[in-house]
Formats: C-alpha cells, sequence, structure tokens
C-alpha cells in the first residue's frame, strides 16, 4: 500500500497547527517591520539594549524579497497554501491523497530549499540574523521533517476514513483556525494601538528643532559612549573638521545597497557640510572588497578617496573589480595607476582594514551600510536626506 494514501491524524493535525503558527510569526514580523522594529525585533522591548538579532538589516537586505515582493507576503502566502492543502488532504479520498500530498511535500521541499538560502545569507553574507526569521526556518523544516518521517517508514496501511472521523478533524482544524484569527487579532491591535517609540535620547529631543516621527535611531542598537575612537586622524572626511556632529558610515564597495545610500549621503553632505563632519569606513563583507579598499586608501594618499570611491560605485559588478579595472579607474580620475597597484601588491593597509572591520563588529555593526550619528546608528528607515536633516539640525542645535 502506498505511504501517500495514508491517513495520519497526527501529521495533518501538526502540518496544519505548524501552518497557523508560521502565519502568527509572519504576520507579527509584518507588524514589527511597519513599525521599524521600534521596539527590537521581537516587539517586546523598549529600545535600551542592543540585541543580538538585527531584523532590520536582514529584511531590508537584498536578499529580503523576491521577484520584487517581499518575503514577508511570500510566507504568508506559503504557510496559507499549506494549510490549505493540508484541508485538502483532510477532505480527499483514498484515491485522491496522493496527488495531493505530494503537491504538498513538493512545496514543502521548495519552501526548505528558499530557507536554506536564507539561512546562508544571515550566516554568511550579512552576519545578521532576524529572530522571527530563523523561528519560520524552524516551522518549515519541521514540518518538513514531518512529511519526509513517514516516508521512511516500510510499512504503511490505508483505510477509509469515516463520517464521524471527517467531522471530528474538521472540528479539530476549525479550532485551530479559530484560535490563529484570535491571536493575530489581538497582535494586530495591539501594535496598531500602541504609538511608535521614537527612541531619539536627549541629545535630539532637547533640541529646539523638532525630529519628524518617521525619523528614529534603531531599536536594537545601544547608542556607543566612546563614538568617537572610530575615527581615525586619517580617515577620509568630508564637510566641517570641528563641527559639533559627525557621521560615520560603514560601507563595502560592493554592497549595492551602498551605492544607493551613498547618493544619499552626497546629497545631505552637500546641504550640511558647514555643519558637520562626515566620515567613511571600509568595512568589507566580502575577501574581494579588500583590494578595492585598498585602492580607496591608495586614493587617498592624493586626495582622490571620493573620486574613486564614485568611480568603483559606477562600476559595481558580481565579485568585484580587478587590479586591471582599478587601474583604468585610477587613470580616469587622474591618478597613477601604478600607486593603486603598488597598495594591492604589497598588502599596505590589510592589518587597518581587518582591524577596522573588527573594531566595527565590536561597536555593534553587522552589516552596511551602517550609519551613526554622535555613536546614534540610524535605523534603516530613516536614511533619508529628510531625517538626516532633522538628525543634523538637532544634533547641531543641542551641541553649539
Amino acid at each position: 500500500m502506498s505511504t501517500w494514501k495514508t491517513y495520519r491524524p497526527w501529521l495533518e493535525r501538526t502540518l496544519f497547527g505548524l501552518s497557523m503558527l508560521g502565519m502568527l510569526i509572519v504576520v507579527h514580523l509584518a507588524l514589527q517591520e511597519q513599525r521599524g522594529f521600534d521596539r527590537g525585533c521581537l516587539g517586546l522591548t523598549d529600545g535600551a539594549a542592543a540585541t543580538t538579532f538585527d531584523c532590520a538589516a536582514v529584511v531590508g537586505s537584498d536578499a529580503g524579497a523576491l521577484f520584487g515582493v517581499s518575503n514577508v507576503v511570500w510566507g504568508f502566502l506559503f504557510y496559507a497554501a499549506i494549510a490549505v492543502i493540508t484541508f485538502l488532504v483532510v477532505r480527499a479520498s483514498a484515491a485522491q491523497r496522493p496527488v495531493v500530498a505530494k503537491l504538498r511535500a513538493g512545496l514543502l521541499g521548495t519552501g526548505v530549499l528558499y530557507t536554506g538560502y536564507l539561512m546562508y545569507v544571515q550566516f554568511v553574507q550579512l552576519d545578521a540574523f532576524c529572530a522571527l526569521c530563523l523561528a519560520s526556518a524552524t516551522v518549515v523544516v519541521t514540518m518538513a521533517a514531518a512529511v519526509a518521517l513517514p516516508l521512511l517508514s516500510s510499512t504503511s496501511s490505508s483505510k477509509p476514513m469515516s463520517d464521524t472521523t471527517r467531522r471530528s478533524e474538521y472540528k479539530f482544524l476549525g479550532i485551530l483556525v479559530a484560535a490563529a484569527v484570535v491571536l493575530m487579532g489581538a497582535d494586530v491591535a495591539y501594535f496598531t494601538q500602541t504609538a511608535p517609540q521614537s527612541h531619539l535620547p536627549a541629545e535630539f529631543t532637547s533640541a529646539s528643532v523638532d525630529v519628524p516621527e518617521e525619523c528614529r535611531f534603531d531599536a536594537e542598537k545601544q547608542p556607543l559612549q566612546n563614538w568617537e575612537s572610530l575615527v581615525r586622524d586619517d580617515d577620509p572626511i568630508k564637510g566641517t573638521p570641528d563641527a559639533p556632529v559627525t557621521i560615520i558610515e560603514f560601507f563595502d564597495p560592493n554592497c549595492p545597497h551602498c551605492a544607493t545610500m551613498h547618493e544619499v549621503l552626497e546629497v545631505v553632505k552637500e546641504q550640511n557640510s558647514d555643519r558637520a563632519r562626515f566620515v567613511s569606513k571600509p568595512f568589507p563583507l566580502w575577501e574581494y572588497s579588500v583590494p578595492q579598499i585598498e585602492a580607496l586608501y591608495a586614493a587617498a594618499e592624493v586626495d582622490k578617496f571620493h573620486e574613486m570611491l564614485d568611480m568603483q560605485y559606477d562600476n559595481q559588478r558580481s565579485g568585484g573589480l580587478s587590479e586591471t579595472q582599478l587601474r583604468a579607474i585610477a587613470e580616469r580620475i587622474d591618478m597613477d595607476p601604478d600607486l593603486v597597484s603598488a597598495h594591492i601588491e604589497d598588502d599596505r593597509h590589510v592589518r587597518r582594514i581587518m582591524h577596522q572591520r573588527q573594531q566595527g563588529i565590536a561597536a555593534g555593526v553587522s552589516s552596511t551600510p551602517t550609519v551613526l550619528i554622535n555613536g546614534h546608528f540610524v535605523a534603516p528607515q530613516s536614511r533619508s536626506p529628510e531625517c538626516f536633516d532633522a538628525f543634523i539640525s538637532a544634533a547641531h542645535d543641542a551641541n553649539s
């Protein structure tokens, strides 16, 4: 007898219950994302302490969407589909059940593969973790394991399901749906009525400048008390060197989001060069980014750092830029290309680059771009020219 024809109440109840749990997790994640994770990754903190999670960085990364649609939406649709198919398995006859069960197994297999990819992104590429994403991944893997377990068994049996048994199953599934709807409704109601936390310190709230509600600091990152130690005398700086406001940007020249952030900050620099200093801190995510950072520091020696960075962003490509391409960029910005080659071949700045990376990690930097204003981490959703202007105005007013 085919194992696909066998009806197992424990399996269908487990899968349906886990699909409801998955939908709860996804709805909660959507609520926290909408609020800018103002109460931390799980929505349970007051933002006063840093956590080991950075949901904003994960959700806002390139891997946070598929075909232009947020993974939050895909996740909800995935769990809803598993719930519907599981209901059809309960409803199906013994002849129909294998087709529906195999369809569900295929969907779960796809879910496991995509979940594996997202875990790779978090653990390897971003080195940043989303607690709710990890919880969802656990649910997906558990469901797949539950489906795979009967397939490993050498025995199976099938007998017609009585109307009484089917009604009992419908009742059980209905209770699970009702419980999930109530919990999701309570979750939505609570976070809809709870006012967002601005997380603006006294330095900003005491200023006469009003900071818009949508402009927030990262609730999951504790402000740095000794942020001045991150700035070196030889760091590339734009703006006023002794300004009361310091903006530090950690970036990787091969990071697409960094290229977008660079364009935003260029506008902010033009508008606030007399009120703030802007410090650029390379933070390599990939090994192939190191030679490009070497080229940036070579360019800094002849006051061409920012020109070199502009060109590297304009020529971004998968796998980074080769030495030949970096030499070509040097020529285009009227710089001696042999200087670039010398810095790269001698590994002249590797120790500084790695030390700076470790220093950033110790400070709480887990992804790029990361932007700090006087030691406060700017929330990813607040990295706009308008929010930067408001933050700079408030900090300048409070420190002048």
